[in-house]
């Protein structure tokens, strides 16, 4: 299907509150084996719930357990935070159905492009046994991982847009540690559809550490250039609909190849990203470009790389890497 009607189908009302009673009761089925009780995760990182009434009320009454992150990008007054539901109550039934649409609301790529974030992360399932604090608590302990003695990361798996395409990376050992106790995940889609992602014999570790590879960690680093490039591309009409798992098949390979380039700026990663979905994934193989490292002895920039190719030529690389390799719809498919 075209970026536009997604979009046109989703996202606009009328249907965005169809869509958003349809998924709300999905989510309902969801939780019915684990006696009606959902954590909803919440995220102020970008934008705070100062403009929403119904968040804002559960916060100011202290209904809200926050995710403890020692890490000093984060502000104390900007950490994510469980609201609990009890689905036998028709109240936070309600806060279910608003989570839901402001999830979509702000899923609309749009929306993304202004940069307010993903405030609303998703709806977590836990055993009856386990504890709230416990639960946030481990959630933070894993948003940082130390890749060395004197080096530790954010990992902001809490993020959709971030879960999306570090689950792909991850192996399964790594995934049961990413979630501990939570036993399922479910996120907000970019295809405004729930996405829940299963955490098999959840427990409680005690490393909470990843052990993330080298190679990992470069994937890791190249996930926020790959969700601007397919937010942008969304946009675009009559393109054919990327999910965040196709983007990420589609971008890693050519992330890989060009890792040892130089890229003098961030947003020359996410003009990558655009180039490779908009012209082909492959469009680095083609000899108008390889011919230019040929003989080179140092690494090079990607804007060296890329430099001067004209709108022809591209057009030129587009149609031989269609025929080389196949078009975006026969990749997809």
């Amino acid at each position: 299907m075209k970026t536009n009607k997604i979009i046109n189908a989703k996202f606009h009302e009328p249907k965005l509150s169809v869509q958003a009673t349809l998924l709300t009761e999905q989510l309902k089925t969801r939780f019915l084996t684990y006696s009606n009780q959902c954590y909803l995760l919440l995220d102020p990182f970008l934008r705070d719930f100062i403009d929403d009434d119904v968040i804002n009320e559960r916060i100011n009454s202290n209904q809200v357990t926050y995710i403890p992150i020692p890490h000093p990008s984060i502000d104390k007054t900007k950490v994510p935070f469980i609201l609990p539901l009890n689905l036998n109550q028709q109240e936070d039934c309600n806060l279910l159905f608003h989570s839901v649409y402001e999830s979509l609301f702000e899923s609309h790529p749009e929306r993304i492009d202004m940069g307010d974030g993903r405030r609303f992360c998703g709806w977590l399932a836990a055993n009856s046994n386990t504890q709230l604090p416990d639960l946030a608590r481990y959630i933070g302990q894993v948003a940082i991982q130390r890749l060395s003695e004197d080096r530790t990361i954010l990992l902001r798996f809490y993020d959709p847009a971030v879960l999306s395409q570090l689950w792909p990376i991850l192996s399964e050992v790594q995934k049961r540690i990413l979630f501990g106790l939570a036993e399922q995940w479910t996120v907000m889609s970019g295809e405004a559809e729930l996405h829940t992602f299963p955490a098999i014999e959840a427990k409680l570790f005690g490393a909470h550490t990843l052990g993330l590879s080298d190679e990992q960690y470069s994937q890791i680093r190249w996930i926020g250039a790959i969700n601007c490039g397919l937010c942008t591309y969304r946009r675009s009409d009559n393109a054919p609909w990327i999910s965040e798992l196709q983007a990420h098949n589609l971008l890693m390979p050519i992330f890989g190849r060009l890792q040892n380039y130089t890229f003098h700026y961030y947003d020359e990663l996410e003009r990558l990203s655009v180039r490779a979905l908009t012209i082909h994934p492959c469009f680095d193989l083609h000899p108008l470009l390889t011919s230019r490292v040929i003989g080179e002895s140092s690494t090079i920039s990607y804007s060296d790389f890329v430099k001067d190719i004209s709108e022809q030529q591209w057009i030129k690389i587009q149609k031989d890497c269609i025929a080389n390799y196949g078009s975006l719809s026969e990749l997809l498919s």
